[in-house]
């Protein structure tokens, strides 16, 4: 449901704001890679996606959910934790995404390789609204 969303949102702003709005990358958040649910959604997501979606997941920790509580950011709440671990990795990824975006690779060539499309269709979109 929350990528079907995602597509009516990016559809929306498309026709009444910005035409040349473009998703730029898709985080995989809340992951739990014990669970066959989460690595099934993630396959399906890299499958639908292709190279938008980010090798970096973001894996489900309870001090994410704590930092906020504590007004502030989990690399100054728990430093060492997986959610501040996730979190610069793929702040690093999506450095070096840009930094090729900006070495020859436009953004709307990036957008070409893998569009936004109806996910009406796509099992994923089925999929995703069972508990």
């Amino acid at each position: 449901r929350g990528l079907t969303k995602l597509n009516e949102l990016v559809s929306l702003i498309r026709r009444r704001l910005n035409p040349t709005l473009t998703v730029s990358g898709i985080v995989a958040g809340l992951y739990d890679a014990r669970r066959n649910l989460a690595r099934e959604v993630l396959a399906e997501l890299k499958s639908y996606f292709g190279p938008k979606v980010f090798k970096s997941v973001i894996r489900e920790n309870v001090r994410l959910a704590e930092a906020p509580s504590h007004g502030v950011s989990i690399f100054e709440y728990a430093p060492d934790s997986h959610g501040s671990e996730d979190y610069m990795g793929l702040a690093l990824e999506v450095l070096a995404r840009t930094a090729r975006i900006e070495e020859g690779a436009s953004a709307e060539s990036l957008e070409q390789e893998t569009p936004i499309k109806s996910l009406d269709s796509h099992k994923f979109g089925r999929a995703s609204e069972s508990p």
